[in-house]
């Protein structure tokens, strides 16, 4: 009997093992199932997103109406709201895996947008005004107007040009994105009514709307200017209004007044502006200088030295302007980036002309000296003249740091020498430097002439106050430090 038990007991534990053996079997040839992209994934609604699973021999998925596909290993899924997708993958031997991902479908923008004034003419502003419904704000905006432009503003205004003897059909688009980045495009066209293309010609090939070549005077002045018309859009302008420039206007001419003349009676430069005024009401401007002036002249000197210490106040004696004609400017450029820009006459009397200028800074050390120039400059020409080796010197300026600080009795106190440089003739920065570490006691180790001088011991404890002394031709500088 006992034998029988002992047997029985022996199978049974025979029986357990091989169930425990079969059951970690099966569990080591379990799948683990992935998918990419990790979960969650966001889309837009209307978008599509490529799901892809692996660790398995074949695949099920679960919400396949959504899916390109319910049995492939790579699928494009397209929901119309936030999905969870589950894949089964099977290894063999009846062992399966799963795997879940979630795709987050947001809303996207829907884009409208509004303006005015349609059927405009070229040259007027038009308003446009957007509005955006569903989506996550913020939005941004993206802009694109036909015949050019952009703009990032919710409600911008943009205007249109274009030239001609019509009317111009010009698309404007819109691209709204949300916080989740979804877009909504939009476009709508704008009819703009085309200004007129008015160009006149100097019948003078040879210096055209120029006089320059004839040094008109005070005592000659007088240029006479013959226009011809040249205008593209000729057969569709009723009305030419005429701007000299020099007070006289002309207006409601025709095309049959061409070829027009007019006589200058004065020097200067002027703006002759041109308006053409088209069948359908449109506007279209041209405008053209006209130079009846000589080429100018000038000259630039100084009085004394141009070499100091900073700052130094220099005078600029301005001379030959008295014959220039009207209109001439005179740009004087100190060189150290600042400058003066004066005009025609340069004073009543017509006499030498003097710019007082003060320098403050040094030209070192990329050069050793400035240059001022003065540029003169009308509708004929530009002629410049210089000043030069304006040098400005400056005196260096102390300082240092000392370490350590406290510092202990009889420990070496060492300094280092941060002073600025100053700059001598020719950007030389030779500076005489005079150390007192404040310590009489030191005797002869009290003082250095060293830029970096040595470290110093301190024998008593106290609060000692070091002084550095910088100079060079132009003074010297003396920064005191307190240590303890």
């Amino acid at each position: 009997m006992i034998r029988n038990t002992k047997l029985l007991i022996r199978k049974l534990i025979f029986l357990i093992f091989i169930i425990l053996f079969l059951g970690w079997q099966t569990l080591s040839a379990q799948c683990t199932v992935t998918i990419v992209p990790n979960s969650p994934v966001s889309i837009c609604r209307g978008d599509s997103v490529m799901l892809t699973a692996s660790g398995a021999n074949t695949y099920s998925w679960s919400n396949g109406g959504s899916l390109s596909s319910p049995t492939a290993a790579s699928v494009m899924a397209s929901p119309n709201f936030t999905t969870t997708y589950t894949v089964t993958g099977n290894c063999g031997g009846g062992n399966n895996g799963q795997a879940q991902i979630q795709v987050v479908v947001h809303p996207k923008p829907v884009a409208t947008f509004v303006f005015g004034p349609n059927n405009a003419c070229s040259g007027t502003a038009v308003n446009f005004t957007s509005n955006v419904v569903n989506g996550t704000p913020p939005y941004s905006y993206s802009w694109t107007f036909g015949g050019g432009g952009t703009s990032t503003a919710a409600n911008p205004s943009h205007t249109f040009t274009s030239v001609g003897c019509g009317s111009v059909n010009l698309n404007n688009t819109l691209i709204v994105t949300d916080a989740n980045g979804c877009r909504d495009t939009v476009s709508n066209p704008i009819t703009v009514l085309q200004a007129p293309d008015v160009q006149l010609a100097d019948a003078n090939v040879l210096s055209p709307f120029s006089n320059c070549l004839n040094n008109p005077s005070q005592s000659n002045p007088n240029d006479t200017i013959v226009v011809n018309n040249i205008s593209p859009s000729a057969g569709c302008i009723t009305t030419y209004n005429i701007n000299w420039g020099d007070g006289n206007i002309q207006n409601g001419l025709t095309g049959a007044v061409f070829p027009l003349q007019h006589i200058y009676t004065s020097l200067g430069a002027f703006n002759i502006v041109v308006n053409a005024i088209g069948a359908n009401g449109c506007t279209g401007s041209s405008t053209y200088l006209v130079a009846n002036q000589s080429n100018p002249a000038g000259g630039l000197s100084t009085l004394g030295s141009t070499a100091g210490c900073g700052p130094i106040t220099l005078p600029f004696l301005i001379n030959n302007w008295q014959s220039n004609s009207p209109g001439t400017t005179y740009n004087l450029d100190f060189g150290d980036g600042t400058s003066v820009l004066l005009t025609h006459p340069l004073n009543p009397g017509l006499t030498q002309d003097t710019v007082y200028h003060t320098y403050t800074t040094s030209p070192c050390p990329a050069t050793p000296s400035f240059t001022a120039i003065l540029t003169v400059t009308n509708a004929c020409s530009s002629t410049a003249y210089t000043a030069s080796n304006i040098q400005v010197r400056t005196r260096p300026i102390a300082n240092f740091t000392a370490t350590p600080t406290p510092a202990c009795v009889g420990v070496p106190v060492c300094f280092t020498n941060t002073s600025a440089a100053g700059y001598g003739p020719n950007c030389s920065t030779g500076t005489i430097y005079a150390w007192n570490f404040g310590d009489p006691a030191s005797a002869g180790l009290n003082t250095s002439a060293a830029g970096t001088p040595p470290c110093h011991s301190f024998a008593t404890a106290g609060t000692y106050t070091i002084s550095l002394s910088t100079s060079n031709g132009c003074g010297s500088k003396i920064l005191h430090n307190r240590f303890v």
